[in-house]
């Protein structure tokens, strides 16, 4: 019996080896399978005017949709001339292999709002707060999808639509052929193709964009963070690959710098050349809060002091732009006394010191952007002007130009304010302010209000 029950036992453990070996081997021949189907994975471009796709890879199939030239769908199955394609809606249908020809390099999905002002919210839950609109005609890039939620690159950073209000196709990422790079310092990325359209972002001489179409002077790009819109054609240069290529072999490589705000890039419309009023000028932002000092949160669960922050970085690229010389009492998530916060601006010897705050009050319609000051001879004007400033650009309400015993202001011996840049605990005004669109406006705000007080003195 002993030795029946031994024999029997090193049996067990002679499959359980077995089995043990086996699922490693089944781990990698799926693995190898899947990643040579990956690699497989084409696409086709449709050449013929207008093409139907039918249920079987026969004239004889339903037809089930009719596609058009210049449209893109991933290939699954490939017999006897025919296509096997996968449509948007997730079906897929049969084309003849004729009217269709492989799609050349790498391919991306966009879509297009049904409806005027599609809200776009801050994460999967259409719950969330809603950061930015979408306007039919426009091509959003597809980032990421989840159930019946698509995550679009939309004017004012990442955010999630609902799919069953809008439109996807396909489309070819560029050739290197229609790589460009900027010629001007500063240029301004629109919505459509005139000057008078809504700015969506900035270039730098240099940054290298992507050209989709081009229309009476002016070119479609997307740049490097994946923001779609029209710039001036003039200042464009089509040598871009050769720089490229130039910069490769030097040990280099050649990329925009952006500005950091909530995860994306935000660029800001260079201010006009003839306002040089801020050309030498120092300024010295003060994001409020910072590392343990949260501040006040917003009702969406943002803490002041991330505004704050990216709300500066903002405002003094603006003024670098000027010519002014813009120096941050913080540049990242750090704690800053009140005191060293003082001393930085006299240090600087600061021609204007601006503290950044975002306000919140226990009654939740409380709305309003305000400014204060200490000393009325040396700061009162300086904070009025922010604020008028501010106001204009962002067309929320007034709560005044008000005197307060604040420390930065009090203790401060350079022209100084502080700026309460609208109530985060006010629902509304919160879906505003939270956006990078509300941002460039405040940087907007602030160089205008500089721009009045200087031209003053």
């Amino acid at each position: 019996m002993v030795m029946q029950a031994t024999l029997r036992q090193n049996f067990l453990h002679f499959l359980f080896g077995l089995v043990l070996l086996f699922i490693p081997i089944v781990f990698f021949l799926n693995h190898e399978n899947q990643t040579a189907l990956a690699e497989a994975e084409t696409h086709i471009t449709v050449t013929a005017a207008s093409l139907n796709v039918r249920t079987l890879p026969s004239i004889e199939g339903k037809i089930i949709q009719v596609v058009h030239r210049g449209d893109i769908f991933k290939v699954t199955d490939t017999q006897a001339g025919w296509d096997r394609i996968e449509l948007i809606s997730a079906e897929t249908g049969w084309v003849k292999s004729d009217a269709v020809q492989p799609t050349l390099g790498e391919t991306y999905t966009v879509i297009q709002s049904k409806v005027n002002g599609l809200n776009v919210h801050r994460s999967a839950d259409l719950q969330s707060t809603i950061i930015s609109h979408l306007s039919p005609g426009h091509d959003y890039k597809v980032m990421n999808q989840s159930g019946q939620l698509i995550e679009v690159q939309s004017p004012d950073g990442p955010g999630w639509v609902a799919s069953q209000w809008v439109t996807q196709q396909l489309k070819q990422m560029d050739s290197a052929q229609k790589k460009a790079s900027v010629t001007a310092a500063a240029l301004t990325i629109r919505e459509l193709p005139e000057s008078s359209s809504q700015a969506l972002g900035y270039l730098h001489k240099d940054d290298l964009v992507r050209i989709q179409s081009e229309q009476a002077g002016w070119a479609k790009i997307m740049t490097s963070t994946n923001i779609i819109g029209w710039i001036s054609k003039s200042y464009l240069s089509f040598s871009a690959n050769d720089k490229a290529k130039k910069n490769q072999s030097n040990g280099t490589t050649t990329s925009s710098t952006p500005t950091k705000s909530s995860n994306q890039t935000v660029q800001l419309a260079a201010p006009p050349s003839n306002k040089n009023v801020l050309k030498g000028k120092t300024i010295v932002l003060d994001p409020g809060h910072g590392g343990k000092d949260d501040g006040t949160t917003s009702v969406s669960g943002t803490p002041e002091k991330t505004l704050t922050l990216e709300t500066a970085e903002l405002v003094a690229q603006k003024l670098s732009l000027a010519g002014a010389h813009v120096v941050l009492t913080r540049t990242n998530d750090t704690y800053i006394s009140l005191d060293k916060r003082v001393s930085i601006s006299e240090a600087q010897n600061a021609d204007a010191f601006i503290s950044l705050h975002y306000n919140a009050s226990p009654i939740p319609f409380v709305k309003g952007i305000s400014s204060y000051y200490y000393t009325k001879n040396k700061d009162q004007e300086l904070a009025s002007d922010i604020l008028d400033g501010v106001l204009s650009s962002t067309g929320l309400s007034s709560r005044g130009t008000r005197f307060d015993d604040l420390h930065v202001l009090r203790e401060n011996t350079q022209p100084c304010t502080l700026i309460e840049l609208g109530f985060v605990s006010n629902k509304s005004e919160d879906q505003a302010v939270e956006t990078n669109r509300f941002r460039i406006e405040v940087a907007d705000g602030v160089y205008n209000g500089l721009v009045t007080y200087f031209s003053s003195k």
